[in-house]
């Protein structure tokens, strides 16, 4: 083989190594370019996962569901209207519209609920001839039955003085758990009028806080008496922040 042959055979040779070595320089880089993608996208999941872990919900956006049954109680209903303000508002009106924004706040955050009653009817039986009696005792036996964990009865107060306001909660005095559960809740309802701020109290004259098995609480949200008051209780705004305190006190009690 003469010099010139071996010369183009050199070249051809460098030629082809250069070509090589282009290609697998573009394959290393297409590689890393792959990996550094699939990277992102598994730190962009995982922080999406940490995102819906930290909000309570799955990777859908689901809301993780408790093992927490809540009853809510809408006091009175039907023939039994409750307090009546001077202006004609009805407390069996007021309670259903507070017990529903309950319901769907608990919802939210996942809890079971049983309300008692979604209409403006009372649980009497059809002719019974002490309707009130009736109504309490098929309330107490759905409560019953239903193996709640705490019984939320949504009422409103009055008083002779109409300047006398404020939500208070009373509990069974046989309940040592209705007591500590009380106590929470009424710090969280003082929470949105501290100027307001009551007690909360014991009592043994509430026969479904007496009858029902489960830790349960009478939460009256206002005085129907104060106009003030009854102005706020009929305020969807207000009524959704008495929802918000009473699931809040929930929360502290069951999680």
């Amino acid at each position: 083989m003469n010099e010139k042959n071996k010369k183009n055979k050199r070249e051809s040779w460098s030629f082809r190594k250069g070509v090589i070595l282009f290609f697998v320089v573009m394959i290393l880089a297409m590689v890393s370019v792959i990996i550094f993608v699939r990277g992102s996208e598994k730190t962009e999941k995982t922080g999406k996962d940490f995102s819906e872990d930290i909000k309570g919900g799955n990777e859908k956006g689901q809301v993780k569901q408790s093992n927490t049954t809540v009853v809510i109680d809408p006091g009175h209903g039907g023939n039994d209207p409750g307090k009546v303000s001077s202006d004609g508002v009805l407390e069996k009106e007021v309670n259903l519209q507070i017990a529903f924004c309950l319901k769907a706040e608990l919802e939210e955050r996942g809890y079971n609920t049983v309300m008692l009653r979604e209409t403006d009817a009372n649980l009497a039986i059809e002719g019974a001839t002490n309707k009130k009696m009736s109504d309490m005792k098929n309330r107490v036996s759905i409560i019953n039955d239903s193996d709640a964990d705490i019984l939320i009865s949504v009422h409103q107060n009055s008083y002779s003085d109409p300047s006398v306001r404020g939500p208070q909660v009373f509990y069974d005095e046989a309940s040592k758990a209705g007591e500590e559960f009380a106590l929470i809740l009424q710090e969280g309802l003082n929470s949105i009028n501290p100027e307001y701020s009551r007690k909360c109290k014991s009592s043994q004259d509430y026969y479904i806080l007496e009858k029902s098995v489960c830790t349960g609480v009478i939460v009256e949200c206002g005085f129907m008496s104060c106009p003030e008051e009854t102005a706020l209780l009929t305020s969807v705004d207000y009524q959704q922040k008495i929802a918000s305190a009473i699931a809040d006190a929930i929360e502290k009690t069951y999680n």
